[in-house]
Protein backbone atom coordinates (compact mmCIF):
# COMPACT_ATOMS: atom_id res chain seq x y z
CA UNK A 1 0.00 0.00 0.00
CA UNK A 2 1.00 3.73 -1.39
CA UNK A 3 0.86 6.47 1.96
CA UNK A 4 -2.72 6.69 2.11
CA UNK A 5 -2.49 10.80 0.64
CA UNK A 6 -0.60 9.09 -2.63
CA UNK A 7 -2.47 7.28 -5.45
CA UNK A 8 -1.18 6.51 -8.75
CA UNK A 9 -4.04 7.90 -11.47
CA UNK A 10 -4.49 6.60 -14.99
CA UNK A 11 -7.20 8.40 -17.11
CA UNK A 12 -5.87 9.00 -20.65
CA UNK A 13 -6.60 6.83 -23.11
CA UNK A 14 -9.31 4.39 -20.66
CA UNK A 15 -11.93 2.62 -21.70
CA UNK A 16 -13.80 0.22 -19.36
CA UNK A 17 -12.01 -2.83 -21.52
CA UNK A 18 -8.03 -0.84 -20.39
CA UNK A 19 -9.30 -0.65 -16.68
CA UNK A 20 -10.31 -4.55 -16.44
CA UNK A 21 -6.62 -5.51 -18.13
CA UNK A 22 -5.26 -2.93 -15.64
CA UNK A 23 -7.04 -3.96 -12.49
CA UNK A 24 -6.03 -7.88 -13.86
CA UNK A 25 -2.91 -7.14 -14.02
CA UNK A 26 -2.41 -5.34 -10.34
CA UNK A 27 -3.86 -8.08 -9.13
CA UNK A 28 -2.13 -10.25 -11.02
CA UNK A 29 1.14 -8.61 -9.57
CA UNK A 30 -0.63 -8.44 -6.28
CA UNK A 31 -0.47 -4.89 -5.76
CA UNK A 32 -3.46 -3.36 -3.77
CA UNK A 33 -6.39 -1.65 -6.11
CA UNK A 34 -6.11 0.83 -3.12
CA UNK A 35 -3.45 2.09 -4.88
CA UNK A 36 -5.01 3.58 -8.26
CA UNK A 37 -7.38 6.04 -8.64
CA UNK A 38 -9.31 6.28 -12.35
CA UNK A 39 -9.48 9.64 -13.95
CA UNK A 40 -12.11 10.04 -16.94
CA UNK A 41 -10.88 8.78 -20.33
CA UNK A 42 -11.68 9.34 -23.86
CA UNK A 43 -12.91 6.09 -23.87
CA UNK A 44 -15.41 6.67 -21.57
CA UNK A 45 -19.22 8.12 -21.29
CA UNK A 46 -20.13 6.94 -25.38
CA UNK A 47 -17.37 9.09 -26.03
CA UNK A 48 -19.07 12.37 -24.83
CA UNK A 49 -15.78 13.34 -22.63
CA UNK A 50 -13.97 16.17 -21.18
CA UNK A 51 -12.50 16.90 -24.41
CA UNK A 52 -15.96 17.30 -26.11
CA UNK A 53 -16.81 19.14 -23.44
CA UNK A 54 -13.32 21.09 -23.52
CA UNK A 55 -13.64 20.89 -19.36
CA UNK A 56 -11.49 19.40 -16.83
CA UNK A 57 -11.13 19.67 -13.20
CA UNK A 58 -7.40 19.89 -12.63
CA UNK A 59 -5.15 21.11 -9.11
CA UNK A 60 -4.30 24.86 -10.11
CA UNK A 61 -2.65 25.62 -6.49
CA UNK A 62 -1.34 24.12 -3.22
CA UNK A 63 -0.41 25.29 -0.03
CA UNK A 64 2.99 24.68 1.20
CA UNK A 65 3.58 23.72 4.98
CA UNK A 66 4.14 27.16 6.04
CA UNK A 67 1.21 28.42 4.50
CA UNK A 68 2.63 29.81 1.24
CA UNK A 69 0.17 29.20 -2.40
CA UNK A 70 1.90 27.62 -4.86
CA UNK A 71 0.13 27.96 -8.43
CA UNK A 72 -0.03 24.58 -10.09
CA UNK A 73 -0.99 23.85 -13.83
CA UNK A 74 -0.12 21.86 -16.87
CA UNK A 75 1.09 23.44 -20.26
CA UNK A 76 1.42 20.22 -22.83
CA UNK A 77 3.78 20.69 -25.92
CA UNK A 78 1.66 18.65 -27.80
CA UNK A 79 -1.83 20.44 -27.65
CA UNK A 80 -1.28 23.72 -26.45
CA UNK A 81 -5.42 24.00 -26.56
CA UNK A 82 -4.94 21.88 -22.87
CA UNK A 83 -3.00 24.28 -20.55
CA UNK A 84 -4.61 24.69 -17.23
CA UNK A 85 -5.82 27.70 -15.12
CA UNK A 86 -2.38 28.15 -12.95
CA UNK A 87 -3.02 29.19 -9.18
CA UNK A 88 -6.29 29.79 -7.08
CA UNK A 89 -9.24 30.81 -9.09
CA UNK A 90 -12.05 32.97 -8.35
CA UNK A 91 -15.20 33.36 -10.23
CA UNK A 92 -16.34 37.47 -10.83
CA UNK A 93 -18.97 38.68 -13.15
CA UNK A 94 -17.69 40.98 -15.66
CA UNK A 95 -19.71 42.58 -18.62
CA UNK A 96 -22.72 40.84 -17.50
CA UNK A 97 -20.59 37.49 -17.72
CA UNK A 98 -18.96 35.24 -15.28
CA UNK A 99 -15.30 34.79 -15.90
CA UNK A 100 -12.50 32.91 -14.21
CA UNK A 101 -9.61 34.96 -12.44
CA UNK A 102 -6.60 34.27 -10.32
CA UNK A 103 -7.79 34.94 -6.98
CA UNK A 104 -5.02 37.43 -5.94
CA UNK A 105 -5.84 39.92 -8.53
CA UNK A 106 -9.64 40.17 -7.68
CA UNK A 107 -11.58 41.72 -4.70
CA UNK A 108 -12.51 38.84 -2.59
CA UNK A 109 -15.97 40.22 -2.12
CA UNK A 110 -16.35 40.04 -5.70
CA UNK A 111 -15.79 36.29 -5.73
CA UNK A 112 -18.68 34.13 -7.04
CA UNK A 113 -17.62 30.87 -5.64
CA UNK A 114 -18.89 30.06 -2.36
CA UNK A 115 -17.04 26.73 -0.19
CA UNK A 116 -20.22 24.61 0.39
CA UNK A 117 -17.89 21.43 0.91
CA UNK A 118 -14.96 21.70 3.46
CA UNK A 119 -12.90 18.80 5.23
CA UNK A 120 -15.60 16.26 5.09
CA UNK A 121 -18.17 18.87 6.36
CA UNK A 122 -21.44 20.10 4.34
CA UNK A 123 -21.23 24.03 4.78
CA UNK A 124 -24.10 24.86 2.73
CA UNK A 125 -27.19 23.10 1.25
CA UNK A 126 -29.40 24.07 -1.71
CA UNK A 127 -32.62 22.33 -2.47
CA UNK A 128 -33.71 21.51 -6.02
CA UNK A 129 -35.92 24.52 -6.58
CA UNK A 130 -32.96 27.05 -4.96
CA UNK A 131 -30.78 25.27 -7.77
CA UNK A 132 -33.40 26.19 -10.15
CA UNK A 133 -34.11 29.15 -8.95
CA UNK A 134 -30.81 30.21 -10.04
CA UNK A 135 -30.58 28.93 -13.20
CA UNK A 136 -33.95 31.10 -13.94
CA UNK A 137 -32.24 34.12 -12.84
CA UNK A 138 -29.32 33.53 -14.86
CA UNK A 139 -30.81 32.74 -18.11
CA UNK A 140 -33.28 35.87 -17.54
CA UNK A 141 -30.31 37.99 -16.80
CA UNK A 142 -28.49 36.51 -19.68
CA UNK A 143 -31.21 37.23 -21.78
CA UNK A 144 -31.64 40.33 -20.88
CA UNK A 145 -27.85 41.62 -21.25
CA UNK A 146 -27.83 39.85 -24.41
Amino acid sequence: MLNPAVRVIQGDGMTLATIRQLVDEMVRQRWSLDNIAFGMGGGLLQHVNRDTMRFAMKANAMRTGDGQWKDVFKMPVSDPNKASKAGRQAVVVKNGQLVARKFDEVDPSDDQLKVVYRNGKLLETSSFDDVRARAIAGLKQSLASG
